[in-house]
């Protein structure tokens, strides 16, 4: 029976994959007063669905209704794991946010694992005193002078996060965006980053300069972008040094926990 269970699922996505799919605006997980738990955004191995799973007398989520769907990359989503676990990290009852695992049965249904109530936390944040969000970045930390990194400051780390991964692009630059610091496994207990400094056991990676840690600001023409984006993941990062930042972005989907970024700005005189 559990063979038949793995197979399942697959063979239910393949047929679905034949109806035409729509794309839509984020909606918000929620489990009604019938006890139907609305799901709009699922991911299950390469496919993402919206499905209906209804609350049996015998305490099992039948799911009632499914469909592919287009979801856009800034919506929140469900996970059905490689052991077939159903994933919802938030859902709406009664006024209250909680989470729950289901776990998927060899009789068809989801069983419940676990849940609780997801208590309001800090959002995550990244700043800098060398710059305000949006502001001109100092020269002091661009190839126009010492080009190195700027202080960072980071609060509101997400509980059980693993650990910080950091990302600074520009995505002005004229042959596409442009890689100036990758850096992962931070401490989640970092709250400073200080200048010019690597903490202890980070791994920093190749840039588009072709050398590992921070390159700065250096615009060819005109005024450039920089974002310097923070996700919190509940996973350290199993990644060489030569790790590219498409390699990081793989390596972090369906593990993060919580993104901040900052932006700064900079033109050469």
């Amino acid at each position: 029976m559990k063979r038949i269970a793995v197979f399942l699922l697959p063979m239910l996505v393949a047929i679905a994959s034949f109806f035409p799919t729509q794309p839509f605006a984020c909606e918000k997980a929620s489990l009604t007063g019938e006890f139907t738990l609305h799901l709009p955004y699922i991911r299950f191995n390469q496919t993402t669905l919206t499905a209906n799973l209804t609350l049996t007398d015998s305490g099992l989520f039948e799911v009632r209704d499914f469909s592919p769907m287009e979801i856009p990359a800034e919506c929140g989503e469900a996970v059905v794991s490689n052991d077939l676990v159903l994933h919802i990290p938030s859902f709406t009852y009664d006024g209250s946010n909680y989470w729950a695992d289901l776990q998927y049965t060899d009789a068809g249904f989801f069983q419940i694992k676990g849940y609780g109530i997801n208590t309001p936390e800090a959002a995550l944040t990244l700043t800098s005193p060398a710059f305000e969000n949006e502001g001109s970045i100092p020269a002091k930390f661009t190839c126009d002078d010492l080009d190195i990194s700027p202080e960072l400051t980071i609060s509101g780390v997400p509980e059980g996060t693993t650990s910080l991964a950091l990302i600074v692009d520009d995505p002005d630059a004229p042959g596409g965006t442009w890689t100036h610091w990758t850096a992962w496994n931070i401490p989640p207990d970092t709250t400073r980053i200080p200048e010019n400094t690597v903490l202890q056991g980070v791994t920093e990676g190749l840039t588009d300069f072709g050398v590992p840690g921070y390159g700065g600001p250096c615009p060819p023409v005109g005024v450039h972008r920089y974002f310097f984006k923070l996700h919190a993941l509940d996973i350290m990062l199993d990644l060489p040094a030569s790790a590219t930042p498409d390699d990081i972005t793989a390596a972090m989907e369906g593990h993060v926990k919580a993104e901040a970024v900052l932006m700064g700005r900079y033109e050469r005189q």
